[in-house]
Formats: structure tokens, sequence, C-alpha cells
């Protein structure tokens, strides 16, 4: 499993394994929202952009193996990816935050996508004792 901070930059294995798991209807609506209006849109994608690759044992009614049948045919392997954004206890979505997670969950049904979206509430663990 890798993690990466960003969705656009870092090694060329790490955007390969982006692209092929966001599949082709995010990444062209990524360029297409940067393209149209970079300034309403840099900001707010999620924190975090995790991967692994799709098990080859996947069943064939899964989503996973059906979401990656693209990279798999096109003879690269599998990558389910997960964009998780982080919010804290007195946190809380802003609204471009919520333009690009719906923007993404609509990207995600599409053929082609092993993508997920996660919104992570984090509270502060007591230490035993306090």
């Amino acid at each position: 499993m890798g993690c990466r901070v960003s969705l656009m930059s870092g090694p060329v294995r790490d955007q390969f394994i982006a692209q092929v798991g966001l599949g082709p209807a995010a990444v062209s609506g990524l360029c297409e929202c940067y393209s149209s209006n970079f300034n309403a849109w840099w900001g707010g994608l999620p924190d975090l952009l995790c991967w692994r690759a799709a098990s080859s044992t996947t069943s064939a009614d899964s989503d996973a193996s059906s979401h990656c049948e693209v990279a798999a045919t096109a003879g690269y392997e599998a990558f389910e990816v997960a964009l998780i954004e982080v919010k804290g206890p007195n946190d809380s979505l802003s609204c471009r935050q919520h333009a690009w997670i719906d923007k993404l969950v609509s990207w995600s049904t599409q053929p082609g996508a092993a993508l997920s979206v996660v919104v992570c509430y984090v509270t502060a663990q007591q230490q035993p004792g306090e």
C-alpha cells in the first residue's frame, strides 16, 4: 500500500498508479476542472491518496475486479485508489471540498474507475490514567 499527498506531483510510477486507479472519467474530469477555471478548483482535493494493487485472485463479480478491467486489459497491474479527506474534532468540509467530493464520487461510478472517496473524522484518544 502507498500514500501520497499530491495527485499531480511525485514519481512517475505513483502518478501512473493514481491515474489507473482514478480511471479515465476522473482523470479527464480533473483536467477539465483545472483547465476551465484553475483559480476556482486549485484547492480542496482530499488530503490523502492511498492505493493498493488489486488482488489477481479477486472474484469476477467483485467491484474491484470489474473497476480495474481497463488497467488489466491494457497489460498493467490493476490498482484500487482511495481519496481520503481528514477532519479533526472542530473541523468541517469547506464548500470547495464539498464540490470536489461530489465530482469525485460521480466519477467513481464510471467504467474503469477503482476509486473510493472517504471523509475520515479523527478524535483525540484519551491516554490511560487521564
